[in-house]
């Protein structure tokens, strides 16, 4: 008796099959790749706010240590703020070993020299026109301090709960910044202040304007280190220069309430002066 053929045994998706899968997997990745991105954020976020506490920690560790006063630095930008022949140069009976001294690098000892620490993970790691501020190795920031609380008294600065010592820059550099900075003298009276923000109307290199480029790493928004010593994420749009402990007066043309928007270079006092 003849047997009966046995059909071949399929090996292979046909085309119709092939582009269904194909889709489905489209589909998941559209689904998911928000959702990762998101979970990445969120992750960067947390891992920057940590530093910041760190730093904060280091803070009082710090002014605890010197007489209840912050850290010095002179000049609102010092490069190679992390190269160890810039800021642990020889004490001076003038002074002068001071110069090159960053904020960051008076903390170090109380971070166990962990410089990555003053580098946020969602920073950008940019190439700039003058080599000199890319950052380095030794020098790798995206951390600004506040010059209106360096080298002052704990006691004399008021809502230290609420006063801002460092927040986040969107780029690294090989530069310790402060923002806001001094714009007067070191020995004039009063001090001004200006720089706390940076609505940056410029286009860089891919023809897009730079926008906000203070305190927007994260959704927003930026971590923060405050004078007290503890840390908290706020969206760029509700700083006020208030903030900072900046407000307005005879001289200066900023009041306390300036959104984040104002221009660059407006002027304040300290408020604890």
């Amino acid at each position: 008796m003849p047997t009966r053929r046995q059909p071949h045994a399929r090996t292979a998706f046909t085309l119709v099959e092939l582009l269904v899968v194909i889709g489905i997997i489209a589909v998941l990745i559209s689904i998911l790749m928000p959702a990762l991105r998101r979970a990445r954020q969120h992750a960067q976020r947390t891992a920057c706010l940590s530093q910041m506490r760190q730093i904060g920690v280091a803070l009082a560790g710090y002014c605890a240590e010197h007489k209840g006063r912050t850290p010095v630095q002179i000049y609102d930008a010092v490069r190679n703020w992390g190269d160890p022949a810039v800021y642990d140069s020889p004490p001076l009976p003038n002074g002068g070993h001071l110069v090159n001294r960053s904020g960051f690098a008076a903390l170090l000892p109380y971070l166990g020299a962990e410089k990555r620490v003053f580098a946020c993970p969602a920073s950008f790691d940019y190439t700039w026109n003058n080599p000199a501020d890319n950052a380095t190795a030794l020098s790798d920031t995206s951390y600004m301090g506040n010059q209106a609380v360096h080298d002052r008294r704990l006691a004399k600065i008021r809502r230290s709960a609420e006063v801002v010592y460092v927040q986040e820059n969107r780029f690294r550099w090989n530069i310790a910044w402060l923002r806001p900075a001094r714009v007067t003298p070191v020995n004039a009276r009063p001090q001004v202040y200006s720089m706390w923000c940076w609505q940056n109307p410029n286009n860089h290199r891919g023809g897009r304007p730079w926008g906000q480029e203070y305190s927007n790493n994260h959704e927003e928004g930026g971590n923060l280190a405050f004078v007290d010593g503890h840390a908290e994420y706020r969206k760029h749009a509700a700083l006020r220069a208030r903030d900072f402990g900046l407000t307005g007066g005879p001289g200066a043309g900023g009041t306390a309430d300036d959104r984040n928007n104002t221009v660059h270079s407006q002027t304040y006092l300290c408020e604890f002066e």
